[in-house]
């Protein structure tokens, strides 16, 4: 079943924060990779989608994931580990973090 037309309503809504709060199985990762291909504008991989008829714009914009589940540690290791992904995302993009602490480093 084609879902796609409902994105566009979540990405552009004036939430500030999506809670996905499913059981396991139910496509909360084939959700963010969906949305993870909408920003980035490959409008091949949605022709004859329902998005395609929505007069969404595919735009491409800048995509960074984090796997909440990357430390079983403290809260301080979480903190080294976002900061760390952060950094790798940013490189990716070919920008250079001045940021030395995870929270104003996600913000930059």
């Amino acid at each position: 079943m084609d879902k796609t037309e409902t994105l566009p309503k979540l990405v552009t809504s004036s939430w500030k924060n999506v809670f996905l709060s499913r059981p396991v199985g139910f496509g909360k990762s084939l959700l963010l990779d969906t949305l993870a291909e909408i920003f980035k504008g490959d409008r091949s991989l949605f022709k004859g989608l329902k998005i395609s008829e929505t007069g969404y714009d595919l735009k491409q914009h800048p995509v960074s994931r984090f796997d909440m589940n990357i430390t079983r540690g403290d809260v301080e290791e979480l903190k080294s580990a976002i900061l760390e992904l952060t950094r790798l995302n940013a490189e990716k993009e070919e920008l250079k973090l001045e940021s030395v602490n995870y929270g104003s480093s996600i913000r930059e």
